[in-house]
């Protein structure tokens, strides 16, 4: 080979050498970066998580005195395979005429599969309370865990409820009992008061502390002397719903 035939050869085999390095670094810069990386491994596929829902209409209950209303939502998670270890939530209060009243905002555990009452105080002026017509509850920014990661421990009644019905208001009492060898985060409480048919017409929340497994604790929810409200409840249709906190 001659010499300049040698020079081409070589000079061919650097500027593909060259190219290459180009494509590569300059290439990597300018290159997209996929929306969801496959790093992100704790992602559940959104196409398999059916959203939190709402069961039914949310509930709400004006205090005698018109110094408060009771809110009271169900929800629901369908999805077997994940839950919700913070849920915030926005209650909206309305008037008739559907101008906003004053809002409720909070955030809830979900576990996977399982139906929960979300509870919210609205204080507000009397004039505020006297006018709310209706009650709404909406979900943001739901953060899944995988079921695996995410286990609910067992929170039994073992006692109770018991309502006592007196001159100062009206209590409902019991215990529960942590039936998992899990231990358990902050326990809600809620006690639904029911007049002679069954019908809700007031509602109360407690928190517990957590429980190891095993562990009891007692409740108490105490309703303040309303006079309706004494009238009208029936110890017989007291109901009582346990949830889990993360």
């Amino acid at each position: 080979m001659t010499r300049g035939a040698k020079k081409f050869v070589y000079g061919l085999l650097y500027l593909c050498l060259f190219a290459l390095l180009g494509y590569w670094i300059f290439g990597g810069l300018f290159r997209s970066v996929p929306a969801n990386p496959s790093t992100c491994t704790d992602c559940p596929p959104q196409n398999q998580i059916a959203p939190i829902s709402l069961v039914g209409a949310v509930r709400f209950w004006k205090s005698g005195d018109m110094a408060h209303v009771t809110l009271l939502g169900q929800i629901k998670n369908p999805n077997a395979d994940y839950g919700v270890s913070k849920l915030p939530y926005t209650f909206t209060l309305y008037d008739k005429n559907g101008a906003v009243v004053g809002t409720v905002q909070g955030a809830e555990s979900v576990f996977p599969g399982t139906t929960k009452y979300v509870f919210g105080i609205y204080d507000g002026s009397a004039y505020d309370v006297g006018r709310t017509a209706r009650a709404d509850l909406a979900f943001s920014n739901p953060q899944w865990v995988a079921a695996g990661q995410f286990i609910a421990p067992n929170i039994a009644v073992t006692a109770g409820p018991a309502t006592t019905v007196s001159q100062h208001g009206i209590e409902v009492t019991g215990s529960v009992r942590n039936t998992s060898p899990l231990t358990s985060g902050t326990i809600k409480v809620i006690a639904l008061l029911g007049n002679k048919y069954g019908d809700p017409i007031a509602a109360g929340q407690t928190l517990l502390g957590g429980l190891r497994s095993l562990d009891r604790a007692s409740f108490s929810i105490f309703f303040p002397a309303d006079a309706s409200l004494t009238a009208n409840a029936n110890p017989s249709f007291t109901r009582v719903f346990v949830s889990v906190e993360e």
